[in-house]
């Protein structure tokens, strides 16, 4: 599994990305967040949430998906290109 863009509490401790962004951008968070989402070109238009991660491992462990093996699951709100 691949997250990219994941909102987690780290981004919003004193010191994180939210503050820095904030100071980038002259902006409030969520504000801020919103165009460093853009900027970087995540297709959702906005940050993964750790809940969607889980819901992934939850699949990945469960008995429906035991025949799926070697596999790499981007979860990354379409930032990965593939040709």
């Amino acid at each position: 599994m691949s997250p990219g863009y994941i909102r987690t509490p780290i981004y919003d401790r004193p010191g994180g990305l939210g503050d820095m962004l904030e100071r980038k951008y002259g902006v409030g968070r969520e504000a801020a967040y919103a165009r460093y989402v853009d900027e970087s070109g995540v297709v959702s238009g906005r940050l993964g949430t750790a809940e969607e991660v889980a819901s992934l491992v939850n699949f990945l462990v469960s008995k429906e998906a035991a025949f799926i093996t070697g596999a790499n699951y981007l979860v990354d709100g379409g930032v990965t290109p593939f040709i």
